[in-house]
């Protein structure tokens, strides 16, 4: 199954395929068919297991796309292929190198480190996995994945969770068109959770305990209440955060920063799942106008947790942050929220009082899906070089997402109804003024 994330940071389905074997060349005719389904667009980054053919296969079709590792098969392997030859420290120092060394310098030094205290300083060589795990250690340590924009997955766990269910509904002795059967099941539930949380986006205000701040109210109307409530954690972890000045570089129209922490502040989990509560909350979120903390300077280095430096040019509203979470999750981090009130609250930088555009990615707000003008300019069916499986895909495309909008109310459905089947009429009689015969079925 290929699984990815929604506009509302849920699972969604892009296609799937039953396979007899699992070698380099049935997974290089899989990928080739998936990319003519999705009309040769290669998605940003793919997350599989370290399994050999699959090392082959995917670089092989997915020329620069980004291969992610799954972490926790990883995990797994290690203690299939190292288990209880290595001291007890060792899956630790493992963990720490996916998830927490973010400089390639520093992964090199780790690594040496935990080869020393975890092998009594045994070469590399005389371990197989380890060899081949460092040499793919750029599709799965946090030091190069951080630069590839991953939505915040490290496992493959959408798909996981996807087979567990679907094997809920599947016994041994099923053929294959009760397989299929039950299969479809589970895409239309998918699908109508999809348009539930549509419709819900669409007919609920969205839950904000920031009513006075600026940057939040810039963005609540635009995100989806899943995609929201991400943001919202952030900005919450940003009250936790200080800052300061580095005066020594930079000037009025760029700036440098040090953002930190005095306490152990832990991440959102790289897959949200909690219950987000879409009920308004606008008149009793408190006001945020006196909880900003400022640095003190009675700070020393070694109080200071999480220090990032961030870096900003007012001229173009740039911001960059060495937690390089825009780029990996397609979300602003803390730190970066820190700065933006900071500044934000200077008339000299009063365009900073919103978050700028260029922060707000499309593929998490509630207007993902083209409007009807645009769906309609955006489609070539009625030029002549279009093949007839490109025009069914784009039929199917503006239908779903058609009806995903016009469910929400059931005289815009039977509208939507009746001029498909009206429409459907007029193409059948073409047809047939053509000689154009179909199978009905």
């Amino acid at each position: 199954a290929f699984i990815g994330f929604d506009n509302h940071r849920k699972s969604v389905l892009f296609g799937a395929a039953l396979l007899y074997d699992e070698t380099a060349a049935t997974f290089d005719w899989l990928f080739t068919t998936f990319l003519k389904c999705m009309s040769n667009k290669k998605p940003q980054t793919i997350y599989t297991d370290q399994a050999t053919a699959l090392l082959k296969s995917v670089p092989n079709i997915f020329q620069g796309v980004f291969h992610g590792l799954c972490s926790w098969h990883m995990s797994e392997n290690a203690k299939k292929n190292v288990g209880s030859r290595a001291n007890s420290c060792f899956f630790y120092e493992l963990t720490n190198l996916i998830s927490n060394v973010d400089d390639e310098s520093d992964f090199d030094y780790n690594w040496d480190q935990m080869m020393k205290n975890c092998f009594d300083g045994r070469p590399i060589s005389d371990w197989t996995w380890l060899v081949q795990t460092h040499r793919n250690r750029m599709h799965w340590s946090s030091a190069w994945v951080k630069s590839h924009f991953t939505a915040g997955l490290k496992t493959t766990q959408l798909s996981e969770s996807f087979n567990a269910f679907l094997r809920g509904f599947l016994q041994p002795d099923h053929s294959l068109v009760q397989f299929f059967s039950h299969f479809n099941i589970m895409v239309q539930r998918m699908r109508d959770n999809h348009a539930d949380l549509d419709f819900k986006a669409a007919n609920t205000r969205t839950k904000n305990n920031y009513p006075n701040s600026q940057l939040m109210r810039s963005v609540v109307k635009k995100y989806t209440p899943g995609s929201f409530a991400f943001i919202h954690r952030q900005y919450d972890l940003s009250f936790k955060c200080y800052y300061q000045e580095d005066t020594s570089k930079g000037s009025e129209l760029n700036k440098f920063f040090k953002v930190f922490t005095i306490e152990k502040v832990d991440d959102p989990d790289e897959v949200d799942d909690h219950n987000d509560d879409d009920a308004d909350n606008d008149n009793g979120g408190a006001s945020n106008s006196d909880e900003f903390q400022e640095m003190s300077p009675n700070f020393e280095d070694l109080d200071r947790l999480d220090e990032r430096v961030i870096t900003v040019d007012i001229r173009t509203k740039s911001f960059s942050c060495t937690c390089r979470m825009f780029e990996n999750r397609g979300f602003l981090c803390r730190h970066i929220f820190k700065i933006l009130e900071f500044l934000g609250g200077s008339v000299q930088y009063h365009c900073l009082k919103t978050i700028p555009a260029q922060y707000v990615l499309k593929r998490w707000t509630r207007d993902v899906h083209l409007s009807v003008d645009k769906l309609k300019s955006s489609m070539s069916v009625g030029t002549e070089d279009t093949t007839q499986a490109q025009r069914y895909q784009q039929i199917c495309a503006v239908i779903v997402q058609l009806s995903t909008r016009v469910c929400a109310d059931p005289e815009a459905s039977q509208i939507f109804i009746d001029g498909v089947l009206e429409a459907g009429k007029k193409a059948e009689e073409l047809l047939f003024s053509k000689g154009i015969v179909t199978n009905l079925s």
